[in-house]
């Protein structure tokens, strides 16, 4: 099974190749910033300072959405326009994807842990990043976040738009400096879940998440547990990650050996 995973666009649509399924992990709205006006938050350079407002982001988004798919959609986008697609919004999307897709093939859009079941694997996933700062759409605790990630059940495949902690969730800032942003305690969650043999798993996983653009279209696997299984982490911010997924036999990036 081949799983082409994308997030993270911003606006900037691109062509994704044939694929068995199609995943997208958020952020693929515009965002519409409003210039502050009041004096008292006029910077010393003489500039303006800006904020996101809630409801400007979900007018705009909805109408581009309108607009978008007038003019074909995603579908335009799909080298196999009738794969199913599994979903969940980012921080910048202040709407639900769903819209994006009209026309297409859309099996689900997560918000809170939900099990969908697509070409004999199960799925699941949330909404939310760790709290930045307030400006964003579903920002969350980290303490609350990560309850979410312990309530979430046993699965094939794992969907959020923020990263664990330690693992594909860095930028390198000025000066070489590495600022990371993962939610701690998430990836050692997953694997505990999955790695737990209940005699009936014998599958690999995989979580897919975007949010951190540094490590856009990396993937990284990892050894759970005795018996061998492997869970995928794949980062596709900006990017279009492809996984081959052959059930049983452990996960291998496309065109690795």
């Amino acid at each position: 099974m081949r799983i082409v995973h994308f997030s993270d666009w911003h606006w900037v649509f691109r062509s994704v190749p044939e694929a068995d399924l199609y995943v997208c992990t958020g952020d693929m709205y515009d965002n519409y910033p409003v210039r502050e006006k009041p004096m008292d938050r006029l910077r010393m350079d003489g500039s303006y300072g800006w904020r996101i407002s809630p409801e400007n982001e979900r007018q705009r988004q909805l109408s581009d959405a309108k607009h978008f798919v007038s003019e074909g959609g995603f579908r335009r986008f799909l080298g196999s326009p009738d794969a199913p697609i599994l979903c969940v919004r980012g921080n910048h999307d202040f709407v639900d994807l769903a819209p994006l897709f009209e026309g297409c093939n859309l099996i689900h859009e997560f918000v809170n842990n939900e099990v969908v079941e697509v070409l004999g694997l199960r799925a699941t996933g949330h909404r939310g990043i760790p709290y930045i700062y307030g400006s964003w759409n579903d920002e969350v605790d980290r303490d609350e976040l990560l309850a979410k990630v312990k309530a979430m059940p046993v699965a094939d495949l794992f969907l959020t738009h923020y990263a664990p902690g330690d693992n594909l969730d860095y930028e390198i800032m000025a000066r070489g400096r590495k600022e990371e942003y993962g939610l701690k305690g998430m990836m050692e969650e997953i694997e505990r879940k999955v790695s737990v043999d209940d005699g009936e798993r014998i599958r690999d996983a995989v979580h897919m998440f975007g949010h951190i653009h540094g490590c856009g279209g990396q993937q990284k696997h990892r050894y759970v547990g005795d018996n061998g299984m492997q869970v995928c982490y794949s980062n596709a911010a900006c990017h279009r990650n492809e996984i081959r997924y052959d059930g049983e036999k452990p996960l291998r990036k496309e065109g690795a050996k």
